[in-house]
């Protein structure tokens, strides 16, 4: 057995935890509160980059006739005519033989959406195809009689100051696990005690004490196996020194 260090621990996850579910939106309202926190960001890199002499526009205060080249912030959403969809799959199954599936769904004919809280606009010219859904942009550019924005440029926040981390003089390590599925298969229970002499420092020694902590996600088990889940709190919390929390019980 090794001497394990320790580390102080407080549980800050109580905002994570979701109280109420709503399903009639689905995530649009995280694009919509991440959008709003990174506009302030995107518009002080825009002004950086492209300096103060473009306007900068809401997508719904884009008009046909105004062609004067503006900047623009939005979320990208790009639509893929081959992406699955289970009313087409309903459609086909009623009506036509199944189609064999596609091993890539992204095309050169996929089109870039720009949209922000109210409205969204179609992207075109110097654009890059490789940028997925959620990215939040700016472009710059200026608005076609079709509707479609011309993009000159676009550019993306990359990331902001970085604190510097504090140093210390020894490391501490933090140990995630998970695909534990008790009693579907005898494979896990030798896995869970090479697992077990591991981190207990029978195998590599020394470097097995700078795990201060073991956090066990999605563990299943059949519910008729008895005494299944003491078991597994018997055994982690010997190869953790009791230094360990529980999740998803």
């Amino acid at each position: 057995m090794v001497s394990r260090r320790t580390v102080d621990y407080v549980d800050l996850s109580g905002k994570f935890r979701l109280n109420s579910f709503d399903y009639h939106k689905q995530y649009s309202h995280f694009y919509a509160h991440r959008l709003r926190e990174m506009t302030t960001l995107l518009l002080s890199c825009a002004e950086d980059h492209w300096g103060k002499n473009y306007s900068i526009k809401k997508l719904c205060d884009l008009r046909e006739e105004q062609t004067d080249t503006c900047i623009i912030i939005g979320t990208i959403y790009k639509h893929q005519a081959h992406k699955p969809s289970i009313l087409r799959e309903i459609s086909e199954e009623n009506q036509l033989a199944p189609q064999p599936p596609r091993e890539h769904y992204a095309d050169l004919e996929d089109k870039l959406i720009l949209e922000d809280e109210l409205q969204r606009v179609r992207l075109y010219g110097k654009v890059d195809g490789r940028y997925g859904f959620g990215n939040s942009m700016r472009c710059l550019g200026s608005i076609e009689e079709d509707g479609r924005f011309d993009v000159e440029e676009m550019l993306y926040y990359e990331s902001g100051p970085q604190k510097p981390l504090p140093t210390y003089g020894y490391s501490r390590k933090l140990v995630l696990i998970s695909g534990i599925n008790y009693g579907q298969s005898v494979d896990n229970i030798d896995a869970l005690n090479l697992f077990q002499h591991w981190l207990c420092g029978n195998i590599f020694g020394k470097p097995s004490s700078d795990i201060v902590r073991v956090i066990m996600l999605g563990i299943q088990y059949e519910h008729q196996q008895k005494n299944v889940k003491a078991h597994l709190y018997n055994l982690v919390a010997l190869v953790t020194m009791k230094q360990w929390k529980r999740y998803n019980h």
